[in-house]
């Protein structure tokens, strides 16, 4: 574990050693974070994880190829189960249990084992994050899932209360899936209760059918 006051020096310890992860602060002299960030998007595949105090620095930091943040203040326990979660889901070769490899719902597309999307045959960019909730959207279609599910799905059961990053996500899902909050073609919002993806063409076939 090494750490470092400044962007210039953080950058060039990440491109002289290899990290499991990277924990970055925006706030730093020399270099923010944003744009150290982007310069090991370019060169690595090191998770990172921003601090930031802004919960409106969230949607520029996707663009900028950072996994996950976490809102100062930080408590100690939350930073070591964020950090520890991440850790698994890097290591973890596939989200593969008893589902399928592949999930398909019209044009969009989960490869599981090889952890892509995409929608029209597009690649989409996701987030590791994005990427296990659409998956478990996915595997569960037609259910309502509930806020706590979905965020110890996504993020681990300390994070259970923590509804402000399961909204700031599914927003960012929508919008890569071109999903109208007003008008949902994939996730809805049942007010109060949690989100419901929608149910598969497949199954609404085989019950018809019975």
């Amino acid at each position: 574990m090494s750490a470092v006051g400044d962007g210039e020096s953080g950058l060039q310890l990440v491109f002289d050693m290899d990290f499991d992860l990277v924990i970055l602060d925006l706030m730093l002299p020399t270099m923010n974070g944003r744009e150290i960030c982007r310069e090991i998007k370019k060169v690595v595949r090191t998770p990172v994880l921003v601090l930031t105090s802004r919960i409106r620095d969230t949607g520029a930091l996707e663009g900028d190829g950072a996994d996950d943040y976490l809102l100062k203040p930080i408590r100690v326990p939350e930073l070591a189960a964020r950090v520890g979660y991440i850790l698994e889901d890097v290591r973890r070769p596939s989200i593969i249990g008893v589902q399928p490899a592949i999930l398909q719902e019209g044009p969009l597309r989960l490869d599981l084992e090889q952890k892509l999307a995409t929608l029209n045959g597009d690649p989409l960019e996701l987030c590791p994050v994005e990427f296990r909730l659409l998956a478990y959207f996915m595997q569960n279609p037609g259910r309502l899932l509930s806020h706590e599910a979905l965020l110890t799905r996504a993020w681990g059961p300390m994070y259970a209360t923590e509804h402000q990053y399961l909204r700031l996500y599914v927003s960012r899902l929508r919008k890569k899936l071109s999903d109208d909050a007003a008008c949902p073609t994939y996730i809805t919002n049942v007010r109060g209760q949690g989100y419901r993806f929608r149910e598969s063409s497949k199954e609404i076939s085989a019950r018809s059918e019975r």
